[in-house]
């Protein structure tokens, strides 16, 4: 459990949160902090399964040549909202799954790439509108980097959060240490804070003590310093103890690495998908950190980083996805890829640990938050909508419970219970 929610520490403006309660597990395959740059892919792809909320209305059609920032759909409900290409090239397929949900959209991308310029004069940061700011962002597609909670999804054109988050710290096992990543980049980390800071009432900037940061010119920066075994490092955590969610309070969130590509866009002008990942596990020769871009071919990345029989999952081994032929690409939300030498046999224990029976110890020991944990999860598995909510199941996401499913002895996707639960809960809205 954390210290009291906030204490001041001896630096200016500055916060400071202990977690005490987690679990970093120490896998071998750790990536070498070190940046090289991967090999240029011929293929690119779009996840459509990460944006689960939207209903795309597409732009454009199998054979279509298109350059690196064009759109690719805007959404049917919102349709200022704007999804771009990650790279420049002729569009390969276009992959539907089950109930006509997009899967993903396919791209020769041996086109060579350049960074276009949307800002000829993007202007002073401290005199940009927040209109101003939205705008743009839905233009380059970058507004799909801010997922807002409840429910973790892409917020509407016109909302304004009373808070949002941004993460200097990571906590998930075989994860970059964004310090190595932001390094030569402050100035875009500081100027995409600065940017955001114009859409919220509070902008808390989450990181580890020892990380110092370039100024920010906005007074309604909030510096935490975080510190404690994971999930100190995921935005729940943060949110929870901070500027907890409620179904009339939301919070958003935004990857450091977009924060930069924000910051470079309204201080070149120009639109970039760069985006270093750590790939490590035991099933990969030279776990390491790449230099590479949003959808580029995992199959391509890795080439000759791993045997034939490697199992390869797009992000944290605790929860991310396992990678098809469809969907190989690197996601807008994805920093790792973690290889195991072999894909996992599922266990099954049969009936020994009914729900009722699971030891309150083992979820005790690796939560971090002010809710009890056995009853919230017994909540989320009856589909107990009232008590989950009470408890706080609003601000949370799918890896928010992954550790919860690790020390489990019945191995149960506490996730996937959440995700019906918070589906459930936004019909009633």
């Amino acid at each position: 459990m954390a210290s009291a929610p906030a204490q001041w520490n001896n630096r200016p403006h500055t916060m400071e949160i202990q977690i005490h309660r987690g679990l970093s597990l120490d896998l071998a395959g750790g990536p070498q902090q070190v940046i090289d740059s991967a090999p240029r892919t011929t293929r690119a792809g779009f996840i459509g399964a990460e944006h689960r909320d939207i209903r795309p209305n597409l732009a454009i059609a199998v054979g279509d040549t298109i350059k690196l920032g064009d759109p690719l759909f805007a959404d049917r409900r919102h349709p200022e909202l704007c999804f771009t290409t990650p790279a420049s090239g002729r569009i390969l397929d276009i992959v539907w799954g089950s109930k006509r949900r997009l899967a993903s959209i396919i791209i020769d991308s041996t086109a060579t790439d350049s960074n276009p310029i949307l800002l000829d004069d993007p202007g002073p940061l401290s005199a940009l509108r927040a209109d101003h700011i939205r705008s743009i962002l839905m233009r380059s597609g970058l507004w799909s980097a801010v997922r807002a909670r409840p429910f973790s999804i892409i917020p509407v054109a016109a909302a304004r959060a009373p808070a949002l988050f941004v993460s200097l710290i990571d906590t998930h096992p075989w994860s970059a240490d964004p310090a190595v990543v932001i390094a030569g980049r402050e100035r875009e980390l500081a100027a995409g804070l600065t940017v955001l800071s114009n859409l919220t009432e509070r902008l808390y900037v989450c990181k580890p003590p020892p990380l110092a940061l370039e100024p920010i010119e906005a007074s309604n920066v909030q510096i935490v310093d975080v510190s404690g075994p994971h999930p100190a490092g995921l935005p729940g955590t943060q949110i929870e103890l901070l500027a907890p969610v409620r179904h009339d309070r939301a919070a958003w969130y935004v990857g450091y690495q977009d924060v930069m590509a924000i910051g470079e866009l309204f201080t070149t002008g120009r639109l970039t998908h760069e985006r270093v990942i750590a790939i490590a596990g035991p099933g990969l020769k030279r776990p390491r950190l790449l230099r590479t871009h949003v959808g580029a071919s995992i199959d391509e990345l890795l080439t000759e980083e791993t045997s034939a029989d490697s199992f390869v999952v797009a992000g944290s081994i605790l929860s991310g996805r396992a990678v098809t032929p469809d969907t190989a690409f690197l996601g807008r939300y994805d920093t790792q890829l973690s290889v195991l030498p072999m894909r996992p046999v599922a266990e099954s224990v049969g009936d020994e640990y009914p729900s009722a029976m699971l030891p309150l110890e083992r979820f005790d020991a690796v939560w971090p938050l002010h809710s009890p944990p056995l009853v919230l999860l017994r909540a989320l598995l009856s589909g107990d909508t009232e008590t989950a909510e009470a408890l706080g199941c609003l601000g949370l996401d799918e890896e928010d419970l992954a550790l919860c499913a690790q020390v489990c002895p019945a191995g149960i996707d506490y996730g996937a219970a959440l995700r019906g639960v918070l589906d459930d809960l936004r019909k009633q809205i």
